[in-house]
């Protein structure tokens, strides 16, 4: 009896680590793939019952031969069955766990193909769109030319229908047809400089649009409030930019922020940029969207911005942009342009208007302490205004900046002049009135306005002037 009790503890044993050196890789798998607090608080009770089992094990084996028999036959001292159980339950909670896992991440990879999908149909609807307003201009070409071919044929017959001077009429009908093969030819390539030139402002187009980033300070304006007069003692402000936009100082104007006055001069340059919007007033602008950047990024950032706007509000314009923009560099603009392909781009659309503004955020620039950086902005700055200027088109700049050598490089430049901002302290909270805007502010922009008007007038009149000499 106590043999055959032996016998069966001892096969206990083994089915008992057969089964343990089964489970025990696999829930270590399954922790070390779903690493969770549940998986390893189960993983630590399963080491837990093994060492258990192995210590009753060690310490019945320990035992005398005949003190196993002995024990075999009155107690069970392994009870393997108990703690298998245990270690079955233990590996079923980390299957379990992993398996709720598992399902989380199918679920989580399933909302990322719809969301995936969802662009890509987006895209595919845009992609449907472009393709569509293309149809429709190839079909108006498409159009004009049977119109001129048809009209040719027309005259074409009546030439062959008159009997009197065979030969001019055979001689007007071949300078006919080589007339509809040059028309046919000049379709094409305006057709493919329409293509090019649309690929160009695709290419040009930033991440944040000029027009959203507008919007964002105008809402970081309107959410400030207006609880007391922040342009009290700013008479001189704005008598400078009435100067700058009456063309009657500098085309360079560097609004200088003094200390703690940023957040003010940023609204001064939001507002005078939704003074100069409306109307026929060309103004182009370049808020920062992001991080500082080194010169050559911030010069080619603001270069891609402003021929940007250019070019999108040239095509609203009377007149051809596509024939007006063939002594451009194309090719160059439809790939990576340069800082010289801008200049000229921009330059070329400036010149081509009466009068335009642009407006400029120069803080987002890194400066160092040797005027390296704010000498190479106030040449750039000079460099895109004699590139711009004629004598038939006035363009000026604005640029923002709380540099103090940028500001002094500027009032030494014959092109130059600053605007000082200072910081306004706010009155106390009881002497708030909000959303109010004070009488000295409406004062200073209604004066803004005033000498934009006269300017346009005055414009007006020398182009007139201009056209009636030239006549």
């Amino acid at each position: 009896m106590g043999i055959q009790s032996h016998e069966k503890l001892v096969h206990q044993f083994s089915i008992a680590l057969s089964e343990i050196t089964d489970v025990l890789p696999r829930a270590e798998f399954i922790a070390n793939l779903y690493v969770t607090d549940r998986t390893r608080a189960a993983l630590s009770r399963i080491y837990a019952y093994v060492l258990l089992f192995l210590r009753q094990a060690v310490k019945w084996y320990a035992r005398s031969s005949a003190g196993r028999a002995v024990s075999a036959l009155f107690t069970s001292p392994l009870k393997c069955e108990s703690i298998i159980n245990q270690i079955r339950a233990c590996v079923k909670a980390i299957e379990d766990e992993a398996s709720v896992s598992s399902q989380a991440e199918i679920r989580d990879i399933h909302v990322e193909i719809l969301r995936h999908g969802r662009r890509l149909d987006e895209i595919e609807r845009k992609i449907d769109t472009t393709d569509l307003v293309q149809t429709q201009r190839w079909e108006t070409l498409d159009q004009r030319i049977i119109e001129v071919q048809t009209n040719s044929c027309v005259t074409i017959q009546k030439l062959d229908a008159s009997n009197t001077k065979l030969e001019d009429v055979q001689g007007d009908t071949r300078d006919i047809r080589y007339k509809i093969t040059d028309v046919q030819a000049t379709v094409l390539d305006t057709r493919a400089r329409i293509i090019q030139y649309e690929e160009i402002i695709q290419n040009l187009a930033p991440e944040t649009s000029p027009e959203a980033a507008l919007s964002k300070q105008e809402s970081i304006i309107k959410r400030a409030g207006r609880g007391y007069d922040k342009y009290q003692k700013q008479n001189e402000l704005f008598s400078r930019l009435d100067d700058w936009v009456s063309s009657s100082s500098p085309p360079l104007l560097i609004l200088h922020a003094g200390p703690r006055a940023q957040t003010q001069a940023r609204e001064i340059v939001t507002e005078l940029i939704g003074v100069l919007k409306p109307g026929d007033a060309h103004v182009y602008w370049s808020l920062p969207t992001g991080a500082k950047e080194d010169g050559a990024a911030y010069r080619k950032r603001i270069l891609r911005d402003l021929v940007f706007q250019a070019m999108k509000a040239s095509c609203g314009h009377e007149g051809d942009p596509v024939q007006e923009s063939k002594p451009l560099d194309i090719e160059k603009l439809r790939r990576s342009p340069g800082e010289d392909e801008l200049i000229e781009a921009l330059g070329h659309f400036a010149r081509r208007l009466p009068q335009c503004f642009f407006v400029i955020d120069g803080d987002s620039v890194t400066t160092d302490t040797e005027n390296e950086a704010p000498r190479e902005i106030i040449t750039f700055f000079e460099r895109l205004l004699r590139e711009c200027r004629t004598d038939t088109s006035d363009t000026r700049l604005l640029a923002l900046s709380s540099c103090d050598d940028l500001a002094a490089l500027a009032a030494d430049s014959p092109l130059g002049s600053i605007a000082k901002v200072q910081w306004a302290a706010p009155p106390p909270a009881r002497l708030r009135k909000l959303a109010i805007r004070t009488r000295s502010e409406k004062t200073g922009w209604m004066g803004v306005r005033k000498s934009l008007s006269v300017a346009r007038t005055e414009r007006g009149s020398f182009s007139a002037v201009s056209g009636l000499s030239e006549a």
